[in-house]
């Protein structure tokens, strides 16, 4: 798998947006780190990815409630993966620094915007509540394998059965995860005109993000890739 590092401008401005995943090995994200660091030591303005968990004060319909009990399941899944794998979360090892952006949304317009475009996931929910210890166990053990993980981090764009499940599932959630939130991070940026700006976001924000920014005058100079398998 590739994370890419783009590198923009917009007349004097200057700006970085580097893709990250949410879990991955130390040493990757000693590097990820170094580049947030060496960017707030230059005045550059930084802006992150973070769904906001905020406590839901209003009332929920039943599907909202199914949705937020869905992704609190996939959120706790990170740590449990990382664990199983020997690598580390992006939560826990990068650390943004005092004045940095969270530019995303909070769980409650998740929820609600989810429900409002169709994303039902009764049926998953409890295909996914119904795992037990021993197949939990079972997952562990085949990630441990370094050969099954490398497996995981494939790269590769070619259609498979279970991607198109995949697509199919979440076919009315991918508008609000990636689409929505790339307009919240566009928006924001538009506050910092003055400031150089370094932006770290999930790798698959990357293209939609790039798009909405050449729309507002920024024009894309270098890319450069990381092979996270080069880190493991």
């Amino acid at each position: 798998m590739l994370l890419s590092k783009t590198f923009l401008t917009r007349g004097n401005q200057k700006a970085v947006l580097q893709g990250m995943i949410h879990i991955g090995p130390d040493k990757l994200y000693e590097m990820l780190q170094y580049d947030i660091n060496l960017a707030t030591e230059n005045g550059y303005q930084i802006f992150f990815e973070g769904v906001k968990k905020y406590p839901t004060e209003r009332k929920l319909n039943q599907n909202e409630t199914n949705i937020q009990k869905f992704f609190m399941f996939l959120f706790d899944l990170y740590p449990v993966f990382a664990e199983s794998l020997g690598i580390s979360t992006q939560k826990e090892k990068i650390k943004y620094p005092e004045g940095a952006v969270n530019a995303d949304i909070t769980f409650d317009t998740l929820t609600q915007k989810l429900d409002e475009n169709g994303f039902k996931c009764k049926s998953i929910l409890k295909i996914f509540s119904n795992i037990n210890q021993e197949e939990m166990k079972e997952i562990k053990e085949y990630l441990t394998e370094k050969d099954n993980l490398k497996k995981l981090m494939d790269s590769s764009k070619k259609w498979s059965f279970s991607k198109l499940i995949f697509w199919f599932i979440f076919r009315k959630a991918m508008p609000i995860i990636l689409d929505h939130r790339n307009q919240v991070v566009a928006e924001k940026i538009k506050i910092y005109s003055n400031k150089d700006i370094f932006i770290h976001y999930g790798e698959k924000h990357v293209r939609g993000i790039l798009k909405l920014l050449k729309r507002d005058g920024w024009v894309v100079n270098t890319t450069t890739y990381t092979e996270i398998g080069e880190y493991l």
